[in-house]
C-alpha cells in the first residue's frame, strides 16, 4: 500500500470516528421551529442537515462563480 493510500485510509477512519462520536454525543431530541411548524428530531440529524444545506449553498455559489469566470474567458477568446 502506498503512502498516499495509507494517509487517505487513516483520514477516512479518523473522520468516521469523529462523526460517530458526534452522533453518539448528540442523540437527544431537540425541537426546531421552522416558520409555523415545530419539528422534533435528534440533534445529530439537525447538525447533519445544517452541514448538508451549507455544503449545497457553497457548491451553488462556486458553480455561479465558475460559470461567470468561464463566460468572461470565452468572451476574451472570441475577441482574439
Amino acid at each position: 500500500m502506498t503512502t498516499a493510500k495509507k494517509i487517505r485510509l487513516g483520514s477516512l477512519i479518523f473522520i468516521l470516528a469523529l462523526v460517530a462520536t458526534i452522533i453518539f454525543q448528540n442523540r437527544e431530541k431537540v425541537t426546531t421551529q421552522i416558520l409555523f411548524a415545530s419539528i422534533e428530531m435528534p440533534q445529530a440529524f439537525l447538525l447533519f442537515l445544517t452541514f448538508i444545506l451549507g455544503a449545497l449553498a457553497g457548491f451553488v455559489l462556486a458553480y455561479f462563480r465558475i460559470s461567470k469566470r468561464l463566460k468572461t474567458v470565452q468572451k476574451s477568446i472570441e475577441k482574439h
